[in-house]
């Protein structure tokens, strides 16, 4: 069993680097790896479904961090499109995306989106990474990282996170109820 996959591991199981070998990699050959790295970036970035679909594994898993309505796990190539593709929130406008860096090494690859906008004409600058993980075609997982994930959650249509107050906010409203 591959531990960095991300599955559970047993009681019973014996990780390679306690036995001081090498953690097990299935590296992808460089160009295949920055490929699809980089054509995953210009993707995202344009919100071209049809390209992101392409690239997608049928078991592709998407982690999605926060609260708004898009957080959480997406199984499936069509549900991780979706998510991927999402409009943003009314009062939203996004001015410039632009990716900042992307990395690849075998197996993995880290794209980051810096978007700049305003929301209810308030500006913004976000930046958001993608870490991906591929097999020899297709990218298999893809976990989301956001420096400010209230910022981010905001920006999403339908978000939950809408209506979150601070937690300082909440405390001091608990406080009044007790």
């Amino acid at each position: 069993m591959k531990h960095s996959s991300g599955l559970p591991r047993h009681s019973g199981d014996t990780d390679r680097t306690e036995l001081g070998l090498s953690p097990q990699r299935s590296d992808l050959a460089d160009d295949s790896s920055r490929e699809l790295t980089e054509t995953f970036a210009h993707a995202v970035s344009s919100g071209d479904a049809e390209s992101l679909r392409s690239l997608l594994g049928d078991r592709v898993v998407y982690q999605v961090p926060g609260r708004s309505s898009s957080a959480g796990q997406h199984h499936g190539r069509e549900h991780v499109v979706a998510a991927l593709t999402q409009p943003v929130a009314s009062g939203v406008v996004v001015d410039h995306i632009s990716i900042t860096e992307t990395m690849n090494d075998g197996n993995r690859g880290v794209v980051i989106v810096f978007l700049r906008g305003s929301r209810e004409s308030v500006p913004f600058d976000a930046e958001i990474a993608f870490h991906l993980q591929t097999d020899s075609e297709t990218i298999i997982g893809i976990t989301e990282y956001s420096g400010n994930q209230y910022l981010v959650d905001s920006l999403i249509n339908d978000s939950a996170a809408a209506g979150y107050t601070l937690p300082s906010t909440r405390r001091r409203r608990l406080r009044r109820f007790r």
